[in-house]
C-alpha cells in the first residue's frame, strides 16, 4: 500500500512540475539576446528556455554535489568501521589480559 502512495505522489509531483513549466513556456515565448561567455556572438533564445536551462543545470549540479557528498561520507563510514573494529579487537585483548591477571 505504501509503495502505491509513493508512486502516486511521484507521478503527481512530476505532472505538477510539468504543468508549471508548460505554463511558463507558453507565457514567456518571446526571444531575447543572451551573451554567453563561451560564445563569440550572442545567441537568441526564449526567456522560458533560458530559465529552464539554468534551472535544470542547477538541478544537475545539486545532484552531482549530493552524489559527491555521499561518496565522501561512504569513505568516512568505512574508515570509522575499520577504526571501530580495530578498537574492538584491542578492547577484547585488554579484557582477556585483565582476566588472566586476576586469576
Amino acid at each position: 500500500m505504501g509503495n502505491i502512495v509513493k508512486a502516486f505522489l511521484i507521478v503527481a509531483v512530476i505532472l505538477l512540475v510539468s504543468l508549471v513549466l508548460g505554463m511558463y513556456q507558453i507565457q514567456n515565448d518571446h526571444d531575447i539576446q543572451v551573451d554567453l561567455i563561451y560564445f563569440a556572438e550572442p545567441i537568441e533564445m526564449s526567456v522560458a528556455r533560458f530559465g529552464m536551462a539554468f534551472f535544470f543545470g542547477g538541478v544537475l549540479v545539486g545532484i552531482g554535489l549530493c552524489v559527491l557528498i555521499c561518496v565522501v561520507l561512504g569513505f568516512e563510514v568505512a574508515a570509522a568501521r575499520r577504526e571501530a573494529s580495530k578498537l574492538t579487537k584491542e578492547l577484547k585483548k585488554l579484557r582477556e589480559r585483565n582476566l588472566k591477571e586476576t586469576t
